[in-house]
């Protein structure tokens, strides 16, 4: 008997028992130092939902180009494609319950008043929570170094208090333009700025590739977290987050250097 093509209206599930789809969504994941249990929350979900669900980080051409090449059977090389379910083993017997899509619920004035340092403010989850700062009525220093991804964030908040700084957070110079911009007030800091290694094995890391992601990772975090502390204690507070990843919480066979400096972070 034939299998279903896969498609964008299929579960999560079903692509991840399909075996060429299970290989190509897992590669896919692990190129951002994560696994397939990152979908047991939706996995009954169609994996459609995941273009607003992502917010922008999952898009309608890379949803295209995944059924594209489950279709076409390609395996992304070197990624053994986990067997089918077969029916009746380990099958999702959990009633079907009704799902709500999330609705972000802005809090007016929660920031007001507070400056907030946030790195890697040009994209994903530091886009998303200088975004979110600046909504909320707080004063949002955006660190990135892409001009350009700044240029474009403040464009969607012409009247945000938002203070862009280009820098970085591995440079001694950066991070002193950081502070200075921020001023003598400092009430938050959301250390987000990161980088995905190249995903290789660790008997074939090179230098060049774990220094850089442990210097950006783990030594930008550390620089610009204890540029901070000094403003903080002398106002007598002050919050830090530091932003991990599912990585940071297993081993991997690859992906070496990144996993070290999300564990390094924690």
């Amino acid at each position: 008997m034939g299998t279903t093509p896969l498609t964008g209206d299929s579960a999560i599930a079903d692509w991840l028992a399909d075996p060429a789809g299970n290989a190509i969504l897992t590669h896919m994941l692990a190129q951002n130092g994560q696994s397939p249990e990152v979908f047991k929350p939706v996995k009954r979900l169609a994996i459609k939902r995941l273009i607003k669900l992502s917010r922008g980080s999952f898009t309608q051409e890379m949803l295209d180009e995944l059924v594209r090449r489950a279709a076409a059977g390609e395996v992304p090389e070197g990624v053994a494609p986990a067997p089918a379910v077969a029916d009746g083993a380990d099958a999702d017997t959990t009633p079907a319950v009704p799902l709500r899509e999330w609705t972000e619920r802005i809090d007016q004035g929660r920031f007001t008043g507070k400056t907030v340092i946030v790195t890697g403010a040009g994209s994903g989850i530091g886009r998303a929570t200088a975004s979110r700062v600046a909504r909320e009525g707080g004063r949002v220093v955006a660190v990135d170094v892409s001009e350009e991804r700044l240029a474009e964030f403040t464009g969607e908040y012409p009247g945000a208090d938002i203070v862009t700084v280009v820098a970085d957070i591995t440079d001694d110079a950066g991070i002193a333009r950081i502070v200075e911009a921020a001023g003598d007030t400092i009430d938050a800091l959301a250390n987000v700025a990161g980088i995905m290694d190249d995903m290789t094995p660790i008997g074939e890391v090179t230098d060049a590739v774990w220094d850089r992601v442990m210097a950006i990772n783990v030594t930008g975090t550390m620089k610009l977290t204890r540029a901070v502390i000094p403003a903080m204690l002398a106002q007598g507070g002050g919050s830090i987050v530091n932003t991990a990843s599912e990585a940071a919480l297993r081993g991997s066979a690859a992906g070496a250097a990144y996993t070290a400096s999300k564990h390094a972070v924690v």
